[in-house]
């Protein structure tokens, strides 16, 4: 047998329906999955999957949380002069950093900042009274321009607790926005970290980067011209990606990616377009120096629901699973790649890894393909998948994208 079977293992056509080939009865149908004993282990249970929004970041924990005090920062504020006043405003974002506390607002005012903006350790908030780092004037009226050589991101911390990042022009940076744990060993992690509405550009390799951490929103930004992922998540547990425009992603990987143990995660209504390799990668070939999280080893990603995206002019798969169990892609609009071959892909993790891990007990339904031909491929080893109801051809019928996101407060 070859290393790919083609064309989701040979799926026979039944009467607009798809049944289990021959070759591979892992790979079910409508018409099998009614006879199966054990139906209830393909099926997506929505216990385990995150709700919309994460649990950790819903509307009672930082939409209703109001500002205890306000920083200003100005771009024509005179250096060194200010203290943080709206009469006497900070002229560089990280000194107003430098004074947040938990229920501080910096207020950015309209203007270019030539800056890496880094939230020291230990600068954090608290679930109830997070710190918001805000574009004031309006969406992208600030815009922070960093340089890419080096090591920083354009903003970023290590360690950062309960975090907003909202309204920005990001232009730069190592990474546009980057929160990690500190070092490599899970102990000084991220949580509650939200990236909302923000303009993201130009970054050397990610436009956003979270790794380490729990409880994870980015939501409604656009992102563009990455070298390497425009999203990364990486050992994240309770995470949403959803409504993010992304286009011109020239990573070998995935456009948006999810992997290192990632667990709980939500990819939804995000409009993906003019990628190099693929659209989403679900789970993937996690660096070896980076350890899985403690207690989710075993996977790359595990309880994933990728509902309602929009992906289009992919190099390669619009959608490719590896080492992921418990996967949903549903309501999806997928593009077939005329080169590539293959819509969906499953695979296993690193092919040198010192245990093989494959994807197992995925659902595939109620996609609409761009195309008939190529629309799934799994390696040999793959568990049992179900793909049913799947449509092809015709215009996309889903809406999907960044919207206008207001500021979370009046000021």
């Amino acid at each position: 047998m070859n290393h790919f079977a083609i064309a989701g293992i040979v799926l026979t056509a039944v009467t607009g329906l798809y049944v289990a080939s021959a070759s591979n009865p892992n790979v079910v149908g409508e018409r099998l999955l009614a006879q199966q004993q054990d139906i209830a282990a393909l099926r997506m249970d929505a216990d385990v999957l995150p709700a919309l929004p994460p649990t950790g970041l819903d509307a009672a924990v930082f939409r209703k949380a109001k500002p205890r005090r306000f920083v200003w920062v100005s771009a024509g504020a005179p250096a060194q002069s200010g203290n943080g006043s709206r009469d006497r405003p900070f002229a560089r974002i990280g000194d107003a950093v430098m004074m947040a506390r938990p229920g501080t607002a910096i207020m950015v005012k309209a203007g270019t900042y030539n800056e890496n903006v880094l939230f020291p350790k230990r600068t954090n908030g608290t679930p109830d009274a997070p710190i918001w780092l805000v574009s004031a004037d309006g969406p992208q009226a600030a815009r922070i321009v960093a340089p890419r050589e080096g090591k920083w991101a354009a903003i970023g911390g290590g360690g950062t607790d309960n975090v907003v990042v909202q309204g920005f022009h990001v232009t730069g940076g190592h990474n546009g926005i980057q929160f990690s744990q500190n070092g490599y060993d899970y102990h000084d992690t991220v949580n509650n970290i939200a990236v909302y509405g923000n303009v993201i550009d130009n970054p050397k390799e990610d436009g956003v980067k979270i790794n380490g951490g729990s409880n994870v929103i980015v939501a409604d930004n656009v992102i563009t011209n990455c070298y390497d992922e425009a999203i990364d998540l990486l050992g994240i547990v309770n995470g949403q990606i959803s409504h993010n425009s992304v286009s011109k992603v020239d990573s070998r990987t995935g456009a948006i990616s999810v992997k290192g143990g990632s667990d709980r995660i939500l990819i939804d209504a995000n409009k993906i377009s003019d990628i190099t390799s693929d659209g989403v990668l679900v789970g993937g070939w996690t660096s070896p120096r980076m350890a899985s999280r403690p207690g989710y080893e075993g996977f790359e990603a595990r309880n994933v629901r990728v509902t309602g995206n929009l992906v289009q002019g992919v190099g390669k798969r619009a959608v490719n699973i590896m080492a992921a169990q418990r996967v949903d892609v549903s309501g999806n609009y997928l593009d077939v790649s005329p080169t590539y071959g293959a819509a969906i892909e499953l695979g296993r993790n690193h092919p040198r890894a010192a245990v093989a891990l494959y994807s197992s007990d995925v659902a595939i339904a109620n996609n609409q393909f761009s195309r008939t031909a190529g629309r799934m491929r799994s390696m040999e080893g793959t568990g049992k998948v179900r793909f049913l109801n799947n449509r092809n051809g015709g215009r996309p019928a889903l809406s999907a994208g960044a919207r206008p996101v207001p500021l979370p407060f009046s000021r």
